[in-house]
């Protein structure tokens, strides 16, 4: 889980939730990469590739599945349930910053125009 959470720290994922929450600080991003986790391994690994495709998954304006606090915590009381005991401590470096070349919000539908379109119906 950790390793998917640092794979999905890049400022082009978080420009994409930027969009289809019509805006998106800190907090809101880690429960948006924790969604976009539970929708799969080919959804996340298109998304991570190329935000642009979630315009087609994200919901057709909807963006309320995308930032529920609860899922970020689903692997570890997973892992408490079948194992009875506390997850081990992650063993995951977590950057300090996004990877990737940080955006202004003026840019983003110059990077995302599907999902601009999808969610922004300019």
């Amino acid at each position: 889980w950790d390793q998917k959470m640092v794979e999905s720290y890049t400022w082009d994922l978080w420009g994409a939730a930027f969009i289809i929450g019509s805006g998106c600080d800190d907090d809101a991003f880690d429960n948006f990469r924790s969604s976009l986790i539970l929708m799969g391994r080919a959804v996340f690994g298109n998304a991570v590739n190329d935000p642009d495709t979630l315009a087609v998954v994200a919901g057709g304006g909807e963006a309320g599945i995308w930032f529920h606090e609860g899922y970020q915590y689903i692997a570890g009381e997973a892992y408490r349930q079948k194992a009875g005991e506390e997850p081990p401590e992650s063993s995951a470096a977590f950057p300090d910053e996004p990877a990737g070349e940080s955006w202004s919000e003026n840019d983003l539908e110059g990077r995302f125009p599907a999902l601009y379109e999808a969610f922004n119906g300019s």
